[in-house]
């Protein structure tokens, strides 16, 4: 069928190379951490979990900052402040709120049993799906900080004429391509997880245990070390499930059940993000 003129077009772009932090809850299934603008909590910036792997938080490789992240998400649905990250949530659970009672009851999941596995879970990085992007507003020029949505109702719509016709253009063909508004949200590329990169995960899990096994040897608690320990053992789990490999689980985590534990969970991740993917469900 040929573009009608007057649907005009938008300026899309398609973002691919960051990542998103997650992790795979038993009964829930992929949960994501995720930064939204919310009515609930009074138009202020929200920190929270989410299902769906489109509305998860995009962080720049090697700039996901886990424990003051995870402190957020805490702070925005808990009613108390006294609950961090290195605590359990007994004492906090009759304050629970937010995230935690809307997953909770979606899944038929105690909120408070939600807050606890939320603070020992292991959250890992794994690449984010490619993503289509669409220019929010032009007055007259693109630069770095340009605003962008995936909404594509809310794009800034050009005319045929400025598209086909106009040089001011030109320059904004450097960020991304022009699109007929009509096709833009159905034109979609193959959604795909692409690999993490190769680290000995397994490795730096026993590495990191062995530190947090040392600190309650000698009467304190590193609790960044335990966190660490079980980051790389669930990324150790993503890799092996990606590899598709039938070989022995490596000793370095095998031998330990918490990493044992958290090495699952990555591989459960993989396998869920890769059919939320496949069924288009992100």
């Amino acid at each position: 069928m040929q573009q009608r003129l007057d649907d005009g077009f938008v300026l899309k772009r398609l973002v691919t190379g960051s990542v998103v932090v997650a992790s795979y809850h038993p009964v829930i299934g992929p949960l994501f951490w995720d930064v939204s603008r919310s009515i609930r909590f009074g138009e202020s910036t929200h920190y929270g979990l989410t299902t769906e792997i489109d509305r998860a938080y995009r962080f720049e490789r090697d700039a996901a900052s886990n424990e003051a992240f995870l402190q957020r998400i805490l702070n925005c649905n808990l009613d108390t402040g006294e609950l961090t990250v290195r605590t359990s949530a007994e004492a906090g659970c009759r304050m629970v709120g937010g995230d935690f009672i809307a997953l909770g009851d979606l899944a038929a999941v105690s909120p408070a049993a939600l807050v606890d596995w939320t603070i020992t879970t292991a959250w890992i990085e794994v690449p984010a799906p490619s993503a289509p992007y669409f220019l929010r507003r032009f007055e007259g020029s693109i630069g770095p900080f340009a605003e962008w949505t995936r909404d594509v109702v809310r794009a800034h719509r050009f005319s045929t004429s400025e598209v086909l016709l106009s040089r001011e253009l030109d320059s904004a063909r450097a960020y991304g391509r022009f699109v007929p508004t009509s096709r833009a949200a159905i034109e979609s590329p193959t959604r795909k997880v692409g690999p993490i990169r190769w680290v000995n995960h397994a490795l730096e899990a026993d590495a990191a245990w062995s530190l947090w096994r040392l600190s309650l040897r000698f009467g304190f608690v590193d609790a960044k070390a335990r966190r660490q320990a079980l980051r790389h053992a669930g990324m150790a789990g993503w890799q092996f499930a990606a590899s598709m490999s039938a070989g022995a689980i490596s000793g370095h985590v095998a031998a330990f059940p918490d990493l044992r534990e958290a090495f699952e969970t990555g591989r459960a991740l993989y396998f869920s993000v890769q059919k939320l993917l496949a069924n288009g469900q992100g």
